[in-house]
């Protein structure tokens, strides 16, 4: 009995508390699990925006679609080029079988400039395609183009609208509108960001005929999205925004250096070399957009041989991967680089060999939406 007692005396004197070590092991747990939840952070914000990114982008193209036929983009009759000293009608450019770059807000803000006439900017010797605006009226006749203002509203997404955070939070947000001082009363639309817009190119389908005479009338249409493209377009400051290099090498997956003997001469997504005289033409980034263009021999679907006329050929590609940095080679920079896209004949003349083309760089190219159309040239 006493024995029990003294038993049950010693246990109830036992210490119950952790000791110092236990305490800082669990420290140390928490704080381990702490550093590895704000290393995760950036990298799920940087996953958000890029998130939000692809989400606008698509909002953006799928809308651009709808707009083109919504706004009767496919009449060739509301096409406008400039000529460099006025602008031109259809009837004065469009002959079928050929590209064309419908990007009336660059257009608009250089129609004093020669320059604004292509797509490549600036584009000299190499493939290009016109740059067109289009009509500012509703009905024919068709006689004027759209100024800056009209292009910006029309090529620019109102999805991203402006919101006026009051600093006293208990208050709530508000939607801008534009103000007309004359009336002392707010007006108009509502306010956007204009952080996502487009430009459109359309390409004949090359594969559905085989002369000039027996052109299609079947076309793919490529909604270009952009992010943050600069208001200015002016020839001035956009030096920066759009260029071209050079494609030195197609080394297609189980291909690396060119094309075997007896090997496919279609680029169906790989490896592309790419030169420039400085890194910085060099400058891109993965999943960043660029548009292939090279001088086709058409082939005859119906023979499988080349054709009796030659025509441009362009097609967008996303960069699914590259070299961390551009090489110099002792003559140029150059840089590797994989894309994504439809095939891409790098025989272009029909002799069995890859040609060199050129690839067209437009900065902050987010999103290529592509549908096969028929334009109405009546």
């Amino acid at each position: 009995m006493n024995s029990q007692r003294t038993y049950r005396r010693a246990l109830s004197h036992q210490r119950s508390a952790v000791t110092i070590l236990e305490v800082l092991f669990s420290i140390l747990v928490a704080t381990i699990g702490l550093l590895g939840a704000v290393a995760v952070i950036p990298v799920a914000a940087s996953q958000a925006r890029k998130g939000q990114i692809a989400d606008a982008s698509a909002v953006t193209g799928l809308s651009a679609i709808h707009e083109f036929d919504a706004r009767g983009m496919r009449n060739t009759q509301r096409w406008f080029w400039w000529d460099g000293n006025a602008y031109q009608g259809a009837s004065t450019f469009f002959g079928g079988s050929s590209s064309y770059c419908i990007d009336p807000r660059f257009v608009a803000d250089n129609a004093i400039s020669g320059t604004s006439t292509t797509f490549p900017y600036g584009a000299s010797g190499i493939p290009a395609m016109p740059r067109l605006n289009l009509t500012s009226s509703a009905a024919p006749p068709y006689t004027s183009a759209m100024s800056s203002i009209q292009a910006n509203v029309e090529f620019a997404c109102d999805d991203d609208l402006v919101v006026l955070e009051p600093t006293d939070r208990s208050l709530p947000a508000a939607q801008q509108y534009p103000r007309d001082d004359t009336q002392a009363i707010l007006s108009g639309r509502r306010q956007t960001g204009g952080l996502m817009s487009w430009f459109a190119t359309i390409t004949p389908k090359l594969d559905r005929y085989h002369s000039a005479a027996t052109a299609t009338n079947e076309y793919l249409l490529s909604i270009v999205v952009l992010k943050s493209r600069p208001i200015n377009l002016r020839t001035s400051d956009y030096g920066d925004q759009e260029w071209t290099v050079n494609v030195t090498a197609f080394n297609s997956i189980g291909q690396v250096g060119g094309h075997a003997a007896g090997a496919s001469v279609a680029l169906r997504g790989g490896d592309i070399q790419i030169s420039a005289p400085t890194a910085e033409m060099l400058d891109i980034k993965r999943d960043q957009w660029i548009m292939l263009a090279g001088t086709a021999t058409v082939i005859d679907p119906a023979t499988g041989t080349a054709g009796s006329f030659t025509a441009n050929r362009f097609q967008w590609y996303r960069v699914t991967d590259l070299d961390d940095e551009p090489v110099n080679n002792g003559a140029n920079w150059v840089r590797d680089i994989t894309i994504a896209g439809q095939d891409w004949n790098t025989d272009l003349n029909g002799d069995s060999s890859p040609d060199p083309c050129i690839a067209v760089i437009v900065r902050d190219v987010t999103a290529v939406y592509e549908k096969t159309i028929r334009l109405e040239t009546n």
